[in-house]
């Protein structure tokens, strides 16, 4: 895994020389291999919809939140959010480089959510609408995912059978170590974002306070 970095450049959101073209084009190589080389084309394989299918031939169908297509509204909202978020963190602009498709879910209790499982999606509940600060943070918060994921995909972090159970600095017990490295991944994104962005200065502090947890 540590020749990985060297070779990446680091860790999204953490390390300012990532190698974007080398990671993209590894993660398509690798979902080449899965597809048996079905594809001619390897920039298709950084399709969201084309990274579904692989995924779902290798894992099979799994359980998920119903979504629908953003209304036009909503996109309009993603998109400006996307560019306050680009023009406060520039270094960012690349992270957005990996295609992300972006839907609403219905599912009451989801604020946001993405999976492994449906690579480069995101699902945006209704709440995470509420106001801008809260769209741009479960943004942020789902594309860190995002890309711990693509991570995860090219070389997996841990063996799938490790059940093994860690107790947090804040005392959380029973959190794997797949949930507190997206935690964490979450974590150093959020606190970068609140340094630089203007928000209410309570909801930052709260914010900030809670992730450092991790």
């Amino acid at each position: 895994m540590d020749s990985l970095l060297i070779e990446f450049g680091g860790i999204p959101f953490i390390s300012e020389e990532l190698q974007y073209v080398t990671i993209l084009s590894a993660l398509a190589q690798k979902r080449q291999m899965l597809s048996e080389g079905s594809y001619d084309d390897l920039n298709q394989l950084l399709i969201p919809e084309e990274a579904k299918v692989i995924m779902t031939n290798k894992y099979g169908i799994c359980a998920l939140p119903s979504y629908v297509l953003l209304t036009q509204k909503e996109s309009v909202s993603v998109r400006l959010a996307i560019e306050r978020i680009t023009k406060t963190l520039p270094e960012w602009m690349n992270l957005f480089r990996i295609p992300i498709r972006f839907y609403r879910t219905n599912e009451r209790e989801t604020t946001s959510f993405s999976t492994a499982i449906m690579p480069q999606h995101i699902l945006l509940g209704r709440s995470a609408f509420d106001n801008e600060i809260k769209l741009i943070e479960c943004i942020v918060h789902e594309l860190s995912h995002t890309w711990l994921n693509v991570y995860r995909e090219i070389s997996p972090f841990f063996h799938k059978n490790n059940n093994e159970e860690f107790i947090l600095p804040s005392g959380t017990k029973r959190k794997s170590a797949k949930t507190i490295l997206l935690a964490a991944g979450y974590a150093a994104a959020a606190i970068q974002l609140y340094t630089k962005i203007e928000a209410n200065r309570k909801r930052r502090k709260k914010v900030v306070k809670y992730y450092l947890k991790y």
